[in-house]
């Protein structure tokens, strides 16, 4: 049997849909972030990471959605253009997802940027 003690996070979903910013606020998951300060010959950058899991068979974050930890702010749709990574510290945007099966069921989703 799985375990899911560790999904004890709260995260928020942002999806645009149809010209509305669509804003899904989810407990029970596991959440890590990390950033790096990577420096190469182009210079210095942050390099940002997550992973997300979210239990149950539902599947509710889809590519292109942005995720943040905890309850995020409402966003507007005239907000959303800068709504990003790379302006809005702790906030990701799901570049895959997978779902997690076990015994011919789905079990979990994972989703993440790199």
């Amino acid at each position: 049997m799985l375990d899911y003690r560790f999904c004890d996070r709260t995260i928020t979903l942002y999806r645009l849909e149809n010209g509305k910013v669509q804003r899904l606020v989810v407990e029970g998951c596991y959440y890590f972030w990390e950033t790096k300060v990577v420096k190469d010959l182009s210079g210095t950058r942050r390099d940002t990471k997550f992973l997300l899991i979210m239990p149950g068979a539902n599947q509710r974050v889809f590519v292109g959605d942005r995720v943040m930890e905890g309850v995020g702010p409402y966003i507007t749709e005239q907000e959303w253009p800068g709504f990003v990574p790379s302006e809005i510290t702790g906030l990701g945007q799901v570049a895959y997802v997978r779902p997690t099966w076990w015994d011919g069921s789905v079990t979990h989703v994972e989703a993440g940027n790199k």
